[in-house]
């Protein structure tokens, strides 16, 4: 086997890293989110500390060599069955207007859709998940410039997020 073939090999091995144990669990998991608010736990804390942990880990992950690799293993962490304004919108919805039927419908009664709706075009969120969408695979077509600046530009977004979720308090 030549030197190519087995870095190849080394790096498929490596494509997409998963979170380790301790690494998921400082992330707030769906269940977790649906005991809290069953707990009647506000749920704007509940999402700032979400988000909160969602930057911590991504503070962790910018130590590594090749961070963009755990970018998939944050999906299921950042969508709407771990969004405790997601949640608690639709059943606020529902208690008001009857069934959600359209995604916007639960942001007409959520706190965060007043400062930015998630599901805009251009909205801090979708910055966010397109961001951690990135797949390794893509990693040729990017220079190390453009991975760092993609990086950099998750790290302001989440720190945005953040920030409107505070303003929302």
């Amino acid at each position: 086997m030549s030197i190519a073939s087995e870095i190849n090999d080394q790096f498929k091995q490596n494509y997409e890293k998963e979170f380790s144990s301790e690494l998921k669990s400082l992330l707030l998991n769906e269940d977790f989110i649906d005991k809290q608010l069953m707990n009647n736990e506000d749920p704007v804390e509940l999402s700032i500390r979400k988000w909160d942990k969602i930057y911590h880990v991504f503070k962790i992950i910018s130590d590594e060599l090749f961070p963009y690799m755990y970018y998939g293993s944050f999906i299921k962490f950042i969508g709407y069955k771990t969004c405790a304004l997601c949640i608690s919108s639709s059943k606020k919805y529902a208690a008001l207007r009857g069934e959600v039927k359209y995604q916007e419908d639960k942001c007409k009664v959520c706190p965060l859709a007043e400062i930015e709706r998630c599901i805009d075009k251009d909205s801090t969120y979708l910055k966010i998940e397109t961001g951690f969408s990135f797949k390794m695979r893509d990693v040729k077509m990017h220079s190390t410039e453009s991975l760092q600046k993609q990086h950099e530009e998750l790290d302001e977004n989440i720190l945005k997020m953040i920030f409107n979720l505070k303003k929302v308090k």
